[in-house]
């Protein structure tokens, strides 16, 4: 039996192998049983149990009041504070009720200081501390090993400690309890609970569990981990909802499974989601917010942010005064109230819509429709064929590359388009003129507006109002749409497209060679060159006193040339082209045409279908193809067909002359005393009024046939005359019919050919006095 000095004394007790007793009497004492079974009373005062000398591993509890198998010996332990472990070894140390300071030094210790305030020191070595009171105190000295802190309280590590891990004890379940690290790299586990995880300071790991969690991050190295919010129990596993929040006041991308991200501080961080639905929320800085996938809710904060949109879902929103904001979307994104600002990203061809502020709008490299909204907007379309809309206010459009359109809605509305960036249109429901580098104009709504070109090559196009257009240089193209318009081309060679007859074109000499393309019967005015029919309608087209080429569309047309040397097309349709003065050229095309030169050296075609050709000059040249009909020329001169020409009449009053081709021809003559030569082929002659002459040729006399001889036993009357026969020829009269054969005589062959005097049977066949029949043999 060992005692403590009498009084006060702080006394140091060692027993030895024995089994002892110590009795450390009213001071702080230290009591040292050593091995066996020692009986260990602290007396009154602050008392510790020692197991320093133990060599090895000591499982001591002060919460005991029995004997209880300590590792060196069954001890019991009285009036007992404090405790020491061995030096070395791995000891599970257990304090009581009272404040305890436990003690493990070296080796993996386990110390709980179970009830009460108390104070643990783990030494060297892998320590567990077990926590039960949030003023319980954990001693770790750095580099000292991997330790551990089992709290089943909110608990927060103090300052200077190198404590590696802190987390909740397992049976605490779902209980919301909060862990707090200090400034080293510490790992934090929570429970099924809905924890608070606050690393402190250093680059830490926080991992929660079930239910709603909060993580707070201010180190970028910092680790959150969530699992997937399910759990087993008894085998079983379940769904527990968690939703969980991270506090960052660095910039931060959530981990799998953690919900959402507030950013704290002031400075300009960016906030990353994940693939969940994420609620990221900005602080008084300039953030960047990127929920990721899923459909994201952003708050933006007071500064000037940054908003990635990547789902049609997600959701941006500002206050008023909070700065001045921009949305990043690679899909098509309309703003919503109080951002500023919108750029499209990616590839994609998506659309982009401001709102009731002033917005910058700017798309990507392809075919994007900004839409202002109101506010005085800048658009900037960049790359692809855009459609820039400022909508209501004083709006700013760049189109960049690319064929872009531009829709002008107020006159404070300015268009930039630089050099060699495409064809590009602006569409205005007000009066406009092209700025520099704008091809394109159409006028919108039903106002009487006016439309200016520029020195570019214009495509003006008119609303159904009756409008003004002004092409100025180039060559432009003016369409008034179905107003009553008035189109002025400039210099260049315009082209004019008329829907309305009361559509009014103005050019003036000098000026290009014009075209106007009339969907209604027209004339052209002074100073333009050209007409063509368009639509379906059989309508009309009338030229000037210039050179102009008139062109008909798909329905019977009727094209008068007017003065000049005239080209005349109808197209398809039966169609009548009257060339009038100059010297025309006249195309019927597809259709019965009757094409008519007028005054004038005329040059015709017909083409495809049954035409009819005026001519009056002996000069004039009529073309037609083979299989193209059956074509008739009425002519007032001596004329002569061109091959595939089937029949000829000779009109007016003139003694003037016919002659057919190669063809079975029919030739009829005037009132006047005609000359018909059928040439090669069956042909049908007419002579009409008038002494005519009939001229037969050998080798093309076979088949013809005359329909109004009359020189039959008269006096006077129409010839006959023979060529290629000679002289000797011989004329004979098959009896009883109408038929007569001309024989040539020897020196030019002898041949026979027949043809036929219609109705005449009784010719008196001779030359000379004597005969009525005036016959030619040559």
């Amino acid at each position: 039996m060992i005692y403590g000095t009498v009084g006060d004394g702080n006394d140091r007790l060692y027993g030895g192998g024995g089994d002892d007793i110590m009795i450390g009497g009213t001071g702080n004492d230290l009591l040292d049983g050593g091995a066996g079974n020692d009986r260990l009373d602290g007396g009154d005062g602050v008392d510790t149990a020692s197991y320093q000398s133990a060599n090895v591993s000591v499982h001591v509890s002060l919460d005991l009041n029995d004997w209880q198998e300590t590792g060196v010996g069954k001890d019991r332990l009285l009036n007992i504070e404090n405790l020491e472990g061995s030096y070395n070894n791995d000891d599970i140390l257990t304090g009581n009720a009272l404040n305890n300071t436990i003690r493990g030094f070296n080796g993996n210790d386990i110390i709980d200081g179970h009830q009460g305030a108390d104070m643990m020191y783990g030494g060297g070595g892998d320590d567990t501390y077990v926590v039960d009171q949030s003023d319980d105190l954990v001693f770790e000295l750095e580099s000292s090993g991997t330790d551990v802190v089992a709290s089943s309280v909110s608990y927060a590590l103090a300052a200077g400690q190198e404590v590696e891990v802190l987390r909740l004890d397992a049976a605490t379940d779902r209980q919301s309890l909060n862990l707090t690290g200090n400034e080293f790299a510490n790992t934090l586990i929570g429970n099924d609970g809905a924890n608070i995880l606050d690393g402190g300071a250093g680059a830490d790991t926080m991992i929660g569990g079930g239910r709603d969690d909060t993580y707070y991050v201010d180190n970028v190295d910092d680790k959150v981990v969530e699992e997937a919010n399910y759990v087993s129990e008894d085998g079983e596993s379940y769904y527990i909802s968690g939703t969980d929040l991270v506090y960052a006041s660095v910039s931060y991308a959530l981990s799998a499974n953690v919900e959402n991200l507030t950013l704290t501080g002031t400075g300009d961080l960016k906030a990353t989601g994940n693939d969940l639905a994420n609620v990221l929320a900005g602080n008084s800085g300039n953030n960047v917010l990127d929920g990721g996938a899923g459909d994201d809710r952003m708050y933006g904060g007071s500064g000037n942010d940054t908003f990635v949109v990547d789902s049609a879902g997600d959701l941006v929103i500002e206050y008023t005064n909070q700065g001045s904001d921009t949305v990043l979307s690679s899909i098509s994104y309309a703003l919503t109230t109080n951002v500023e600002h919108l750029t499209l990203t990616g590839t994609d061809a998506i659309d982009g819509t401001g709102n009731n502020v002033a917005n910058i709008l700017t798309g990507n490299a392809s075919a994007n429709t900004l839409s202002g909204g109101y506010g005085d907007d800048q658009l900037f379309g960049f790359g692809g064929n855009d459609i820039l809309d400022g909508g209501v206010g004083n709006d700013t459009m760049t189109g960049g590359t690319g064929d872009d359109t531009y829709v002008v809605a107020t006159r404070g509305d300015v268009v930039v388009e630089a050099a060699n960036e495409g064809s590009d249109t602006v569409l205005s429901a007000i009066a406009y003129e092209l700025g520099a580098n704008l091809e394109n104009l159409t006028l919108t709504g039903g106002a009487d507006l006016k439309g200016v070109g520029n020195d570019l090559d214009n495509r003006l196009t008119g609303n159904a109002g009756a409008n003004r257009l002004y092409g100025g240089a180039g060559n432009d193209h003016l369409d008034g749409g179905l107003g009553a318009d008035t189109l002025v081309g400039g210099s260049g060679d315009d082209t004019y497209v008329v829907d309305n007859a009361r559509d009014l074109v103005v050019e003036y000499t000098n000026q290009g060679t014009d075209t106007v393309e009339a969907a209604v019967s027209y004339t052209l005015s002074s100073g333009v060159e050209n007409l063509t029919l368009t639509g379906s309608a059989g309508i009309d087209g009338t030229g000037n006193s210039l050179a102009n080429v008139l062109t008909g569309n798909g329905a019977d047309n009727h094209l008068s040339g007017g003065v000049g040397n005239d080209t005349l097309s109808g197209g398809a349709g039966n169609d009548t082209l009257n060339g009038d003065a100059g010297n025309d050229v006249l195309v019927g095309g597809a259709g019965n045409d009757r094409l008519d030169g007028g005054t004038g050296n005329d040059t015709f075609s017909g083409g495809t279908g049954n035409d009819t050709y005026i001519v009056d000059l002996s000069t004039e040249r009529v073309t037609e193809l083979a299989g193209e009909g059956t074509d008739t020329v009425l002519a007032s001169a001596t004329f002569k067909l061109q091959g595939n020409l089937e029949n000829l009449t000779l009109t007016g009053t003139s003694a003037i002359d016919g002659t057919g081709n190669f063809q079975s021809n029919i030739l009829i003559g005037n009132s006047s005393a005609n000359m018909l030569d059928g040439s090669g082929g069956r042909d049908v002659l007419t002579g009409g009024g008038g002494n005519d002459t009939f001229v037969f040729r050998k080798g093309e006399t076979s088949g013809d046939k005359v329909m109004d001889f009359t020189g039959a036993g008269a006096t006077s009357g129409d010839h006959l005359e023979f060529y290629g026969f000679g002289t000797g020829a011989t004329l004979s009269h098959t009896a009883g019919t109408d038929l007569y054969t001309i024989k040539a005589d020897a020196d030019h062959g002898g041949q026979s050919e027949t043809f036929q005097l219609v109705g005449v049977t009784n010719l008196d066949l001779g030359m000379g006095a004597g005969h009525n029949d005036a016959l030619l043999f040559a």
